[in-house]
């Protein structure tokens, strides 16, 4: 795995934790949360089988996509969005490692 990968594995990952566990996580708290880590141009998909897709750039300038789990709000996969497959609707793989 490359630096850039593990470190956006690793940034996404601390993203929601400080995300209290709630019921239902909203677009908005994702949203939030992820700016307080430094992400920009964050765009959140609707929840689809449970989970929540969103797509950002981190300080690095890189694009990633963080799936994150819609109850709890743990980050379920990261990855620079240029390493994942074509967006037809499917949820990206899980990174490899996390």
């Amino acid at each position: 795995m490359t630096k850039i990968s593990r470190t956006t594995t690793f940034a996404a990952a601390l993203a929601l934790i400080s995300m209290p566990a709630l019921a239902q996580v909203t677009a908005e708290q994702v949203t939030q949360s992820l700016e307080g880590q430094g992400y920009t141009d964050i765009r959140v998909s609707p929840e689809v089988d449970g989970h929540i897709a969103t797509t950002a750039t981190d300080a690095e300038g890189v694009e990633v996509v963080i799936v994150h789990d819609a109850s709890t709000g743990q980050v379920v996969s990261a990855a620079a969005a240029d390493a994942q497959p074509a967006q037809g609707g499917a949820t990206p793989a899980p990174a490899p490692g996390g």
